[in-house]
């Protein structure tokens, strides 16, 4: 089948040259959440630190940038470095984009960065997507899912599965490591006008497509006619939508 793509270009280029900080959605900061950025304090004698998500955040993304600046290419023998990064809800069938990480450093491949900062990415994915907060509140286990980078195209055409990150493990010292410079970078993944509401994309648990369910994607400019009629019947010239830029 043929399907008609709600984006003015592939999303894996879409808006990147204008990243500044993840978007805002409905007029709230996504990178701002009150009573996530706290102080140091003692418990117990102990030290103990709050988990800072804006300070995060900013780090992850300078890193990201130094390693891969906006617009330029991937060279081929830093792809095994970095990933396109899905969160999903056991039990739900969406698995929703929220941006892509990159390791850094030699040691550090995809699978690490992703694990590495999976506070930080997982924090962003709640705010990007409120549902997965839902989710967890309701005692879902929330999970990140990896891509090829700039895959997302391929993903949403039902060519590309998505493989879990959960049984990566990385050792105490490469922890240790990422803790005390940057090994690794997340680039968030933004909402705007052109893409008002995310990617998600329908999957079995496995998060790779079942058979024969292939899509054949053409893009759509916003403000196009198709566009409009899309929106007004959920298809084009009687053909399914994937609405990227949009709810699937």
């Amino acid at each position: 089948p043929t399907a008609s793509f709600a984006r003015c270009g592939p999303p894996s280029v879409c808006g990147q040259a204008h990243r500044t900080a993840p978007a805002v959605r409905h007029g709230q900061s996504l990178m701002l959440a009150k009573g996530r950025t706290r102080n140091a304090r003692k418990s117990g004698g102990k030290v103990t630190t709050t988990f800072n998500l804006k300070r995060s955040m900013e780090s992850a993304m300078l890193a990201y940038r130094s390693f891969r600046p906006p617009g330029s290419a991937l060279p081929e023998e830093h792809r095994h470095r970095c990933a396109d990064v899905y969160v999903h809800a056991v039990g739900s069938s969406s698995f929703y984009f929220v941006g892509k990480v990159a390791g850094c450093a030699a040691e550090v491949g995809a699978s690490e960065a992703v694990v590495l900062q999976k506070r930080v990415i997982l924090e962003h994915a709640k705010l990007l997507q409120p549902v997965l907060a839902d989710a967890e509140r309701m005692g879902r286990q929330l999970q990140l899912w990896l891509a090829p980078p700039n895959s997302e195209v391929r993903v949403a055409q039902k060519k590309q599965g998505l493989s879990c990150a959960a049984t990566v493990r990385v050792t105490p010292e490469l922890r240790a490591a990422a803790a005390a410079a940057p090994l690794c970078g997340f680039e968030p993944e933004v909402l705007d006008r052109e893409n008002p509401s995310g990617f998600r994309v329908a999957l079995p648990p496995d998060g790779q497509p079942e058979e024969g369910s292939e899509l054949q994607v053409n893009f759509v400019a916003p403000g196009s006619a198709e566009l409009e009629e899309i929106a007004r019947r959920g298809t084009v010239d009687g053909k399914p939508v994937v609405a990227v830029g949009g709810d699937l």
